[in-house]
């Protein structure tokens, strides 16, 4: 029932989420499937592939009345809804079955108000699937990616060499293409740095030295106010900055 897709782009994970969807509309007379996404369109993206799903089936549906972006099946009153990507919008709704698409890219406060329309649901183990393409390593996504277990998450982790349906010779050319950092994100499902970061958090983190050696406040090059025997200042604390430049950030 918690579920975890962490996959490269284009492997199916719209295409799995939709048909459950429907199967969960199914078989729980008068369910309520809540998808939440970015944005109201990605939402509606995944909402017109269960329309198109159900046309293929042959099982008859209308649009819901009470929700411009949302379906209801004729035969069981199941809802399907599509919501836009703000938590005073996503509050006052009860799911049986909660959706986050590109759940990387939604904001914690959104996933914040969403969690809570599942608490009444008829089924304690209600269903709640999270779908994404990694980004920065910050977040509920990356939180529940990092310790799914923990969170009594299934987890499920497919980079693109995985997908039967792109070959070597595409992620070759993606490979060469893309930046590093783009590439472990959008084709091998890794949490990576902002792309217009100059140095990745691995490179960052080889550079560090565990042990530093304190500064000898008697070398010739401090200046003559540091020179002095460091008992005269008590007060005086020395900090060290250091700015992390982007590769395409004008204030560098």
């Amino acid at each position: 029932p918690r579920l975890i897709l962490n996959c490269c782009r284009q492997f199916g994970k719209s295409t799995i989420t939709a048909v459950k969807a429907i199967h969960h509309s199914l078989t729980h007379p008068q369910a309520t499937v809540l998808i939440a996404a970015p944005t109201e369109r990605q939402s509606a993206e995944l909402l017109d592939k269960c329309a198109s799903y159900l046309r293929t089936l042959e099982i008859p549906f209308s649009n819901d009345r009470r929700h411009r972006a949302g379906l209801k099946l004729t035969s069981n009153q199941s809802r399907i809804l599509a919501l836009p990507n703000s938590d005073s919008s996503t509050r006052g709704y009860s799911a049986s079955f909660l959706i986050i698409d590109e759940a990387a890219r939604v904001p914690d406060s959104v996933y914040t108000a969403l969690r809570p329309t599942l608490a009444a649901a008829a089924d304690p183990n209600a269903p709640l699937w999270l779908l994404s393409t990694p980004a920065a390593p910050s977040g509920f996504f990356h939180k529940f990616s990092s310790h799914p277990t923990h969170h009594h998450f299934h987890y499920f982790h497919h980079p693109i060499q995985h997908c039967p349906r792109i070959t070597p010779a595409t992620i070759e050319q993606l490979r060469r293409e893309l930046p590093p950092d783009q590439f472990a994100r959008e084709c091998l499902a890794e949490f990576s740095s902002a792309q217009s970061a100059l140095f990745s958090p691995a490179e960052i983190q080889r550079a560090v030295t565990p042990a530093v050696t304190p500064f000898d406040f008697h070398a010739p090059f401090v200046p003559p106010l540091l020179a002095a025997p460091i008992d005269n200042f008590p007060r005086l604390n020395y900090f060290l900055g250091v700015d992390f430049g982007k590769s395409h950030d004008h204030s560098a």
